[in-house]
């Protein structure tokens, strides 16, 4: 419980901006799970860190964070999706937002993403269209 608190409570430090609260919850999260935790804890260890990282414009350790993630998690393939279209890796980009909108249906936090992931899913079809149309001409 004491671990859960520290990854929930950095995240919920993040919603409301505060990013030094976050970093401090996310190495104390760190120190606790790698003396502890599980092998899901551990891999959130990559998933808060690589929030961090997307919330401090670092795309390139977003998306390295969050690959060592937990794979099932829609929110995190989500953001995923989000880093690797930033970094312009539309394929990619598309093959995380189709997993994290459709792939797991009975996951708990899929409602959370679910429409962003299919209006993300919408924006790189229509930005990959675009592209062979440009391609064509």
């Amino acid at each position: 419980a004491r671990r859960t608190f520290m990854f929930k409570s950095g995240l919920a430090a993040l919603v409301v901006n505060d990013v030094d609260t976050a970093t401090r919850r996310a190495n104390e999260y760190k120190a606790a799970t790698e003396a502890e935790g599980t092998a899901f804890e551990r891999r959130r260890i990559y998933e808060l860190f690589g929030y961090l990282s997307s919330f401090d414009g670092d795309t390139e350790g977003a998306a390295a964070n969050l690959a060592r993630g937990d794979q099932y998690n829609p929110v995190v393939l989500y953001w995923s999706a989000v880093a690797q279209r930033d970094l312009g890796n539309r394929e990619r980009a598309i093959e995380l937002a189709s997993r994290a909108a459709n792939r797991n249906t009975l996951a708990p936090y899929l409602p959370l993403v679910r429409a962003e992931a299919l209006q993300l899913l919408d924006e790189l079809r229509a930005g990959e269209a675009e592209a062979q149309i440009a391609d064509t001409e």
